[in-house]
């Protein structure tokens, strides 16, 4: 590929070019290796790999979990940063422009209502302008108070002069991370990596990263430093004769950063920063080629998905890009030709890039997971439409429909974004309009009174008495409860009203119910029993294994031992000696004593994650009850001997020499009842799900694996549906 044509493909990318921000560009030159890791685990592992000399840092979710992954690589060695923990935001961001301004590399992570509250901070770090990074794991802005996922926070930087980078997967995160900080002292600008809070700052992917430190410091180069002989000093250049750089700790050559202002000084600074902000638009895809030929993957401004002949298109930015793409692919099997479009780059506005992938639309859908109340559309939406005022016109109009969804975190699965579509496809469609609301109703209205004023005698503990019993040698406490002193009114709405880490006062009286005894919820016992059961036989049951009676033996006694420890424990849950059985059986079936000599297949469990993924509810050993008794009822059939010797030595069930089948067969019978006794579902209807769900569930479990689920046969999609037959 020549130059000419890597500038055009970087400017104006295909489709087909940018389906995948892990699509190979080039051949790759650096070592990888890959990793299992959320969105802000890889912003920490990229921060690890450069060395930022400061990060400033206040928690708040859901980005707090940058800094404590940052703080752990610290403690095994692993980096030099100097993580400062400040009294809050504001201040972690004074914190990083000072450090900045002495001529460091530094490094932040914030989000929703912390972000504002450093606000006034960032105009001055990009008005003077020092380099930086700033993770901001996207998070609602308060209020009401909520902690999950959405884009009202990062829009209030758009005017800010910071530039912009929007990751939707955690890889893009990783890699804008590498390129943020090299990009930001090539144009003396800071620069925000934003991406979305709980999808993808916690959810975790197979992601790339650079085997060595040394090839992520190369990359990005040394620091400028006025006391550092290798590399220019104040006011000079770098090796390629650009980045000019001040530092206020140059005693020699003395500077004023961020004094004051007045006409006509103050607009020329403005213009210089607009002149900086320009700057980016060149440097931008250079650095995308120069990562792409170090990594082999391409970044764009822009990302489209089958835009080429477009009709209908759905623009919107983070991880709502994934679902939307495969809602396309299911319009497209009806004829409807529908795309997909996204921005990696906010700031600057990729104008021309957009233009470019939206030309050929006839109705754009924008959905904003934000909105700029009264102004009709959210930040994104109007941008759009203020950069296709160029090529619409009576010739080619094209109609802009704005959607305000997913606020709060509200999830966006694809039916969701089949929905947008074809609201896109309705001749009748409202201009604006919000997706996904509940209309409420008037007739449960609250009266005046609903919160009832506390009183002195609700909250009076009362005396308390300590009296020693000599009957028992205990003592005896009476009166003065302390959850008494804890009433609260009531609320309108159900929920805990804050956030797991902030709910205890809201909740104190709750909890401190729930813990004058010994709180044991059964449940919870019976899919611990469950899933210690299913650890040794997944390994006892398997193609796989070698003839070992003496690992036989062994699984079979902690069976035996589970089951009559969990019958105990479930009776009389203050059973200790059931209860220690328990955990010693835990241990003992996770350790690989009871399949020493035998190969793992483990396909139960791959069938069951696949459905604690479709409902968060469903417990991994409900599920696990559920389709073992129904795996086992069609694997049987290739090694009916050994599953007849299960139900013999553990389970008791009399072996039938002539017909083990049979068995094999009251074998599963008798253990589907007993995790009936113990209080656990056996049937897909018990979880929630429905055969409308099966071919999902089996493709999604196929896909994950990256193939039929090894098993005593391949299991497909086909095999899979069928075991959820057997489990309904």
């Amino acid at each position: 590929m020549s130059d000419q044509q890597q500038s055009t493909t970087q400017a104006f990318p295909s489709s087909d070019q940018q389906q995948s921000s892990t699509q190979a560009f080039v051949k790759k030159t650096a070592a990888q290796r890959k990793l299992y890791e959320s969105g802000n685990e890889l912003a920490a592992y990229a921060a690890k790999q450069i060395n930022y000399h400061i990060m400033g840092y206040y928690p708040i979710t859901p980005s707090t979990q940058i800094a404590e992954n940052l703080d752990l690589s610290g403690a095994r060695g692993e980096h030099n940063i100097r993580l400062i923990a400040a009294e809050g935001e504001h201040s972690a961001a004074g914190i990083c422009y000072g450090a900045s301004a002495g001529g460091g590399r530094v490094f932040n992570a914030t989000s929703a209502n912390g972000l504002l509250y450093a606000l006034e901070q960032f105009p001055v770090q990009s008005g003077t302008r020092m380099p930086m990074v700033m993770n901001v794991a996207c998070r609602t802005v308060s209020g009401p108070l909520c902690i999950k996922g959405d884009h009202s926070d990062i829009m209030y930087l758009l005017n800010t002069g910071w530039i912009i980078l929007f990751a939707d997967d955690p890889q893009m995160v990783y890699d804008f991370n590498l390129i943020a900080l090299k990009l930001a002292e090539k144009v003396n600008l800071p620069v925000v990596v934003a991406f979305d809070g709980f999808f993808t700052s916690h959810q975790k992917q197979k992601c790339m990263v650079f085997s060595e430190d040394e090839t992520v410091q190369h990359f990005i180069g040394k620091k400028l430093s006025c006391d550092n002989p290798e590399i220019s000093a104040f006011a000079g250049n770098d090796s390629t004769g650009e980045n000019r750089f001040y530092s206020v700790l140059d005693l020699n050559h003395p500077v004023s950063v961020g004094s004051y202002m007045n006409e006509p000084d103050i607009i020329n600074n403005k213009y210089q920063l607009f002149l900086a902000m320009e700057e980016t638009r060149k440097k931008l895809p250079m650095l995308f080629d120069e990562f792409a030929s170090l990594s082999g993957r391409m970044h764009t401004f822009c990302r489209g998905y089958l835009c080429e002949d477009a009709d209908i298109i759905l623009f919107l930015l983070g991880s709502s890009f994934h679902p939307a793409t495969v809602a396309a692919d299911t319009l497209r099997k009806e004829g409807i030709r529908a795309g997909v479009v996204t921005l990696n780059v906010l700031r600057p506005f990729p104008s021309d890039e957009l233009r470019h992938l939206c030309m050929h639309a006839k109705t754009i859908v924008a959905a904003d997971r934000q909105d700029s109340y009264g102004a009709g559309g959210g930040n994104m939406s109007l941008e759009l439409r203020a950069a296709l005022q160029d090529i619409t016109d009576s010739t080619h109009p094209i109609r802009v429909l704005t959607r305000i969804y997913g606020l709060g975190g509200k999830d966006f699965f694809v039916e969701d974004a089949v929905a947008l579509f074809r609201e896109g496809l309705s001749p009748d469609a409202r201009a604006f309009d919000y997706y996904g609301i509940t209309p409420g109703t008037t007739e449960n209205c609250p009266q005046p009174q609903y919160y009832a004023p506390l009183t002195k005698d609700r909250q009076s503990p009362g005396v308390t008495t300590c009296t020693f019993d000599p009957a028992t040698g205990k003592m005896l406490v009476k009166g003065g409860l302390i959850k008494d002193a804890t009433a609260m009114p009531k609320r309108i709405a159900p929920g805990i009203g804050t956030c797991p880490g902030c709910g205890i006062p809201v909740n104190l009286n709750l909890l401190l119910k729930g813990i004058e005894g010994n709180v044991v919820f059964l449940f919870q016992t019976g899919c611990g029993i469950v899933d210690i059961m299913m650890h040794t036989l997944e390994r006892y049951l398997t193609p796989e294994g070698g003839e070992s009676d003496l690992t036989d033996r062994i699984a079979e006694g902690l069976l035996i031992a589970t089951r009559d420890a969990g019958r105990r424990a479930i009776a009389d849950p203050r059973d200790y000696e059931a209860r220690a059985t328990l955990m010693w059986a835990g241990s003992v079936s996770h350790n690989d004593y009871t399949g020493c000599g035998r190969k793992r297949l483990f396909p139960v469990h791959k069938l069951e994650h696949e459905l604690s993924a479709f409902r968060d509810e469903i417990a991994h050993g409900a599920g696990l009850s559920v389709l073992f008794p129904a795996w086992a009822e069609h694997e049987m059939q290739y090694d009916y001997p050994r599953f007849a010797q299960f139900a013999n030595r553990v389970l008791g069930v009399e072996m039938d020499f002539e017909h083990p089948e049979r068995t094999a067969r009251e074998g599963i019978r008798t253990l589907r009842r007993f995790f009936e006794e113990i209080g656990m579902p056996t049937h897909l209807s018990q979880l929630g799900i429905k055969p409308e769900n099966y071919e999902k569930l089996a493709a999604n479990t196929v896909r994950t694996v990256n193939g039929p689920v090894k098993s005593y046969s391949p299991l497909d999609e086909k095999a899979i549906i069928e075991i959820y037959r057997l489990a309904e």
